[in-house]
């Protein structure tokens, strides 16, 4: 899990998505599914994971990395969910939300950060922060007090 994290935060997008795949299929051995999940090594959703990643302040739409990957929708979104634990939206919300905390972190104003990250405006971000962080971005922005 560290160097899953080390790879995020060094930005190196193609070396997250091999640590990630590497850490969920780790994650299937350990807990010996039944059903192994078939999309792990599934090239399409090796695609969109770099896709995303690459540019998370884009919107592209599951009809299109679906497509990318010779997919349909529903078999896409299916194997993403098998592959990640997620739909691709929720997947590019939560890269999107890391993106801005990054940002927030480093001092960029709120505005800059929603922009940035592709969200539709301050409040966009503001109430999607506050739904999985339960707490504003500009609580969050604070210095913490020791």
């Amino acid at each position: 899990m560290q160097r899953l994290c080390q790879t995020l935060v060094t930005g190196d997008t193609a070396g997250w998505t091999a640590q990630l795949l590497q850490w969920l299929h780790a994650d299937q051995l350990c807990h010996a599914r039944a059903d192994p999940a078939p999309a792990m090594g599934e090239p399409a959703v090796q695609q969109a994971l770099q896709c995303l990643h690459q540019h998370p302040d884009a919107a592209p739409s599951v009809q299109d990395l679906a497509a990318a990957g010779g997919m349909s929708p529903s078999r896409f979104i299916r194997h993403f969910k098998a592959a990640t634990g997620v739909t691709p939206g929720a997947y590019r919300l939560n890269l999107r939300l890391n993106g801005a905390r990054h940002l927030l972190a480093q001092g960029v104003a709120l505005a800059d950060a929603a922009h940035a990250m592709g969200f539709a405006d301050q409040a966009h971000l503001q109430r999607s922060f506050k739904a999985h962080h339960a707490l504003t971005p500009g609580r969050y922005a604070q210095p913490q007090a020791h």
